[in-house]
C-alpha cells in the first residue's frame, strides 16, 4: 500500500499543473519558479587573499557556474568579501556571490550586508554541534533552544531583508546539534527537523527568500532526506528552492559517480533547483560534471517523463526483502555482468582486463577481487571454458549448459513458452512488458530478468519493479545500460545517474553497463564496481569520505588524499575520512573507521571513529602516522 507520504511525493514529480519553488532572487541570477536548474561551485582559497579568490570565482564563472560560494571563517573574512566583490566588478563580471558561515553569526550578518546569498547551517548557527555524547534534554529545554534560534537569527533576517539577501539553511549529515541528535538521531529525520525548525522562525518573521539543502557523503542518507523534506514543505503548502549535493564525494571515479548517484537520484524525480558537485580537486573540475549530470537527468524528451506513473513507495520499498535467487556460486552481491558481446573474440588477453589471471603453478584460472560474477558473450562462443565464471549466451548460440545459461528476448521466451530446468534469463523492458505481459515470467524459479532501458527511462523501470511488486513476485533482476558516448565522463556519469538512482531505493540485484567499445572492458568493470559502492549496496574497495577543500584547509588535501588513497587502496571494506577541516569532520566521520582531519596550519588530528586519537600532528609524518594508527588497531594487512 501507498503512503500518504509518498502518494505526496508521486504528485509533486507528476502533478496535473507542474509545482514550482518559490521563486529567489540571487543577484541577476533568479532560483526556483521557472528557472533551470543552477550550477553553482566554491572556491577552495582563504579569504583573506582577495586577488587570489576574486580570480579563481572569476574562472568558475566562466567556466559555467551560476553561483560561486567562498567561505567567510569569522568576521574579518567576512568583511574581505566586500574586497573580493569589488574586484570582480572592477574587471567587468557581475557574479552573484554566497558566503559560506559555520559557527560565527557576526560573520553572517556582516555578509548578509555585502553578498547575494548567505548560508548558514542549522546545526551550529545557535546550537552546539553535537558532540555524540548521550544527554538528557527534556521538552523545557528542547524548547528554549527553539527561543535561542529565534534571538540568534532574527537580527540576520532582518539584515537579509533589508538588503534583499538570500538565505540557504544548509543542514548537513555530519553536522547536527546535541539538541536535533538527542531526539531525532543522526537520521534523515533529523536533518529534516533541523531544517523544519529555521523554516518556522523565518516564516514567523515573514521572511521567504529561502534555499535549503540536506547534505550527506551517504548517497542513500541524502536522497532520503530531500525526499522527506519535500513532503514535509507539501504538508505545508511552501515549497522553496533545493539546493543538492552530495557532501564529501571524494576525487576522480569515485567522486564523480558518487555524486551523480545522490544528484541523479533526485534530478529524475524533478526534485533540485541547483546543484553543486563537491570534488576533492581543483573546483573547476567541478562544472563539467555538473553539466553532463544535468543533460544526463534533465536533457532527455519530456515524454519520459509524462507517460510512465510507477507503483511504488521510495519511503518502504525493500528491494532485498525475502529475496530468493537462483543459486549461484558466489556469495557477492549485488551481481556484476560484464558485457563482452560486442567483441569479436573473447580470448585470455581480454579476460585479463576484466580481472581473471591464469596461475601458472596450479594451472588454472583464478578470479579476482574484481572480476565479474557472469560475462554476457552474446552470439560469441568463448575460446575459454574452465574460467570461473557464469557464462550467458543468446540461447540460439548455447551448446551446452555446463558453466552456461542461455538469454531469451522476451518476445523468443514468450513465443517457445520455455519452463527450463536450469537457470536461464530473459531480457524485459517497460515496453516489452506493456506488449507481451509479465505473468508468465514470474512463477519460473529459474529466470533471471535484465532489465534494460528503453525510451522511458528510469520511471519506466521503476515501473517495472512496481508492478514485481504488486505480484509479490521475488525475481532477481539485473540492470542493463548501454550507451554510446566517446567521453568516458560522460559514460561514468550518465551510469551512476541512471543505475543509482535504482539501485539507491534497493532496486536491482546485479549491474551490466556497457559503452558500445567506446571505452575499455576495464573502464566499465571499474565504473560498475564504483557505482554499487557508491549506492552503499556493495563493498569492494577501500571507501574514502573527502571533502572538496575551501578556504579553512590550511593543507594541500588533493596531493594528500593522493597519498592516503596510494597506501590504503589495498584495504578493501576500511572506510577512511580525510578532512580539511572541523567543520564536518566528527558527524560525516560517524561512521568512518579512521579520520584525518586538518587542525590548523600544517597540523593534523587523527581520530578512530568520533574519537581523537592524536592531535596537532605535523603534515609531513601525518600519513605514517594514520598508518601506524591503522596497525596499531589491527586492520592493516600487507599489500599481496
Amino acid at each position: 500500500m501507498v503512503s500518504s507520504q509518498t502518494s505526496l511525493y508521486r504528485d509533486y514529480i507528476f502533478p496535473e499543473e507542474k509545482l514550482a519553488a518559490h521563486p529567489v532572487k540571487i543577484g541577476d541570477i533568479p532560483l526556483g519558479g521557472d528557472s533551470p536548474v543552477r550550477i553553482q561551485s566554491m572556491t577552495n582559497t582563504s579569504t583573506n587573499k582577495t586577488e587570489v579568490t576574486a580570480s579563481q570565482a572569476i574562472e568558475l564563472y566562466t567556466a559555467g557556474a551560476d553561483y560561486v560560494r567562498i567561505t567567510a571563517r569569522g568576521e574579518r573574512e567576512a568583511y574581505k568579501l566586500s574586497e573580493i566583490k569589488s574586484i570582480i566588478n572592477e574587471q567587468g563580471y557581475n557574479i552573484p556571490l554566497i558566503a559560506d558561515i559555520h559557527f560565527s553569526r557576526k560573520a553572517a550578518e556582516v555578509a548578509a550586508g555585502i553578498v547575494e546569498k548567505v548560508r548558514i547551517n542549522p546545526g551550529n548557527y545557535a546550537d552546539k554541534r553535537a558532540t555524540f555524547k548521550k544527554q538528557d534534554i527534556d521538552e523545557k529545554e528542547y524548547r528554549e533552544g527553539l527561543e535561542r534560534i529565534n534571538k540568534n537569527l532574527a537580527p540576520l533576517l532582518e539584515i537579509c531583508k533589508n538588503n534583499e539577501t538570500a538565505l540557504r539553511i544548509g543542514a548537513n549529515h555530519g553536522s547536527l546539534s546535541d539538541r536535533i541528535m538527542n531526539r531525532f538521531g543522526d537520521t534523515p529525520e533529523g536533518m529534516v527537523e533541523s531544517v523544519a525548525e529555521f523554516l518556522h522562525i523565518c516564516h514567523f518573521h515573514n521572511f521567504h527568500d529561502i534555499v535549503i539543502s540536506l547534505k550527506s557523503s551517504n548517497t542513500k542518507v541524502m536522497v532520503k532526506a530531500n525526499r522527506l523534506m519535500v513532503t514535509r514543505m507539501l504538508e505545508d503548502g511552501i515549497f522553496y528552492p533545493l539546493h543538492l549535493g552530495v557532501t564529501e564525494a571524494g576525487d576522480g571515479e569515485e567522486g564523480r559517480i558518487r555524486s551523480s548517484i545522490g544528484l541523479g537520484a533526485l534530478l529524475k524525480d524533478g526534485i533540485g533547483n541547483t546543484i553543486r558537485v563537491s570534488l576533492s580537486e581543483n573546483p573547476v573540475n567541478e562544472i563539467p560534471v555538473a553539466q553532463k549530470l544535468l543533460h544526463n537527468c534533465i536533457g532527455e524528451s519530456p515524454q519520459k517523463q509524462e507517460q510512465v506513473h510507477y507503483n511504488f513507495d521510495p519511503f518502504a520499498f525493500n528491494g532485498d526483502a525475502n529475496r530468493q535467487l537462483p543459486e549461484i556460486p558466489y556469495s557477492n552481491y549485488p551481481y556484476i555482468v560484464a558485457d563482452l558481446s560486442h567483441h569479436k573474440k573473447i580470448d585470455s588477453e581480454l579476460l585479463k582486463k576484466v580481472g581473471f589471471h591464469f596461475d601458472t603453478e596450479l594451472q588454472s584460472w583464478q578470479k579476482g577481487n574484481l572480476a565479474p560474477e557472469f560475462i554476457y558473450a552474446g552470439n560469441i562462443s568463448p575460446d575459454i571454458k574452465d574460467l570461473p565464471v557464469q557464462w550467458i549466451i543468446a540461447y540460439k548460440n548455447l551448446s551446452n549448459t555446463q558453466n552456461m545459461s542461455p538469454l531469451f528476448t522476451h518476445a523468443e521466451f514468450m513465443r517457445n513458452n520455455f519452463n527450463l530446468k536450469y537457470r536461464h534469463f530473459v531480457e524485459i523492458s517497460y515496453q516489452t512488458i506493456k506488449k507481451y505481459g509479465i505473468e508468465p515470467l514470474i512463477y519460473n524459479t529459474n529466470i533471471i530478468l535484465i532489465l534494460q532501458d528503453d525510451d522511458f527511462g528510469i520511471n519506466g523501470m521503476r515501473s517495472v519493479f512496481g508492478l514485481l511488486n504488486e505480484y509479490n513476485a521475488q525475481k532477481p533482476v539485473i540492470l542493463q545500460f548501454k550507451y554510446k558516448t566517446n567521453n568516458n565522463e560522460e559514460f561514468i556519469i550518465s551510469s551512476a545517474a541512471d543505475s543509482g538512482a535504482l539501485f539507491v531505493d534497493n532496486m536491482g540485484d546485479g549491474l551490466m553497463i556497457s559503452n558500445s567499445g567506446y571505452t575499455t572492458p576495464s573502464q566499465e568493470l571499474s565504473a560498475a564496481f564504483n557505482i554499487l559502492q557508491g549506492s552503499g549496496v556493495r563493498i569492494t574497495q577501500t571507501e574514502y569520505i573527502a571533502c572538496p577543500g575551501c578556504g579553512r584547509t590550511q593543507f594541500n588535501l588533493e596531493n594528500t588524499l593522493s597519498k592516503i588513497k596510494e597506501k590504503t587502496a589495498h584495504l578493501k571494506g576500511l572506510k577512511i575520512a580525510v578532512m580539511g577541516c572541523i567543520v564536518n569532520g566528527p558527524g560525516e566521520m560517524a561512521d568512518a573507521d579512521y579520520g584525518y582531519v586538518g587542525a590548523g596550519k600544517g597540523k593534523i588530528t587523527l581520530y578512530k571513529n568520533k574519537n581523537i586519537i592524536k592531535n596537532n600532528i605535523d603534515e609531513n609524518i601525518a600519513v605514517e602516522e594514520l598508518i601506524k594508527l591503522i596497525k596499531e588497531n589491527g586492520d592493516w594487512i600487507e599489500k599481496k
